[in-house]
């Protein structure tokens, strides 16, 4: 068995896609960040970590790591690969200068993982969320709701950051900072990535993203709704309208992630022509 570390994307890339691409919406996550790193290398101040594990011409375990992200994790076996493929990359990884936050994917692979990465590196793992892998093709016209989608324009930037800070708060646990989130979102608006659903009087109530493209597919994400708006079919809408725009740009289908403790906002997606796909867990490592 043998690990090959790259440190080119291109290569990496190459070496990967043709098997990530067997299931590209389910690997819509490793495949998206790999393909907008590829193409925008400055996207990240230290190179990200991409690994194959191989045993000769067979790749039996993929991983990748943005510099501060949760490390990602893919087989393309119909079997859990052995236990060396999870030794090979926990060893090589506790040698690495990145921040170690966590491990996503998989069950599976997750859970052989964490054991060796604790083995080495000590400290505790913490359930994170577990997720729902959904992909549409077609879009189901959900329940009218007044108003109409439209994509977001600079004026709606603090809007929108404001409403990024309290989506990250709510459904990641997450504290951001109000200037670095306004930047980002400034950016996304720039490059026609927000949309928006306004009602008939032209308040913003719902804001959706488009993200992550692949060579068939574009993700869904960064989807909310205030609570005081909630229940209205703003977000159905939203969502419906950007999963169709992503369908008419010639993309073959729209893949989003949900938390599966929501069943709300999983059925909502489904109600629309969202097909679950599979799941991926999180664990999150502590010192």
């Amino acid at each position: 068995m043998r690990l090959s570390v790259y440190d080119r994307a291109g290569l990496f890339l190459e070496r990967v896609r043709p098997i990530l691409e067997q299931e590209e919406a389910i690997n819509n996550l490793m495949l998206g960040l790999l393909t907008n790193y590829s193409e925008n290398p400055a996207v990240y101040d230290t190179t990200p970590y991409m690994v194959v594990v191989e045993d000769g011409a067979t790749p039996f375990l993929i991983a990748f790591k943005t510099p501060r992200a949760r490390l990602i994790l893919y087989s393309g076996l119909e079997t859990i690969p052995p236990d060396e493929c999870f030794e090979l990359v926990a060893a090589d990884l506790a040698n690495c200068p990145l921040e170690m936050p966590g491990v996503l994917g998989p069950a599976a692979l997750v859970n052989r993982f964490t054991p060796h990465w604790l083995a080495l590196k000590g400290g505790s793992a913490l359930p994170g969320m577990h997720e729902g892998i959904y992909a549409l093709t077609e879009v189901i016209p959900p329940r009218p709701a007044p108003g109409k989608f439209r994509a977001a324009q600079p004026e709606d930037a603090e809007l929108l950051a404001r409403w990024v800070v309290a989506f990250q708060d709510e459904a990641l646990g997450i504290t951001s900072a109000f200037e670095d989130t306004l930047s980002q979102v400034q950016r996304r608006i720039e490059a026609g990535n927000l949309f928006v659903w306004e009602d008939e009087t032209g308040r913003v109530v719902t804001m959706a993203g488009r993200s992550r493209p692949t060579r068939h597919g574009a993700t869904v994400n960064a989807v909310y709704t205030p609570p005081e708006l909630r229940g209205k079919a703003y977000a159905s809408n939203c969502v419906a309208a950007l999963s169709q725009f992503i369908l008419d740009s010639g993309k073959n289908f729209a893949t989003l992630f949900t938390d599966l403790s929501n069943p709300t906002s999983n059925y909502i997606y489904m109600k629309i022509g969202y097909k679950h796909l599979g799941d991926y867990i999180e664990i999150n490592f502590e010192p």
